[in-house]
């Protein structure tokens, strides 16, 4: 079903809904506010629209293990709420125009065993922090331009 337009609205008022699938068609726009407030909804996939615009606050998706936001046209930083979903499995936004650096509370999502964020224009280093998630198993940093924290102190080799 190639539906054309936006992520309709009353979507985020569906208080019981617990999976939501819209991928593959030719949504556009951006993801709107209130789905972020979806508490029931354990899987959301919006992979291979157009959506646009930031990535809004999912913090009230207390439920959430998985998200597929694959192949769209998201831009601006990974917000950094996403720390707070405790549940969380699988994240991934590869293909996408994601900037800035990654948020530290990714270290709070310790079920996660899954992060795609390939494909992106994001920055800065990659936080330690990341090794101490327990349960990760796939992660896809490709394609950006993302560094790994030098120690501090004295400088080894050629200056």
């Amino acid at each position: 079903s190639n539906r054309t337009g936006g992520i309709p609205e009353f979507l985020g008022g569906l208080t019981r809904l617990k999976v939501l699938n819209l991928a593959g068609n030719r949504l556009q726009g951006p993801i709107p506010q209130r789905l972020g407030s979806l508490r029931k909804l354990t899987y959301l996939n919006l992979q291979g629209n157009e959506l646009s615009g930031p990535i809004p606050p999912l913090s009230g998706m207390t439920r959430l293990a998985s998200a597929n936001l694959d192949c769209n046209l998201l831009d601006g930083p990974l917000p950094p709420t996403i720390g707070s979903l405790r549940r969380l499995q699988e994240f991934s936004a590869f293909g996408n125009r994601l900037a800035g650096t990654l948020p530290d509370q990714l270290a709070n999502l310790t079920r996660l065993r899954r992060l795609d964020l390939g494909a992106n224009s994001l920055t800065g280093s990659i936080p330690s922090a990341l090794g101490s998630l327990p349960r990760l198993e796939y992660l896809n940093l490709y394609g950006n331009s993302l560094s790994t924290a030098r120690p501090q102190g004295r400088r080894r080799g050629p200056s």
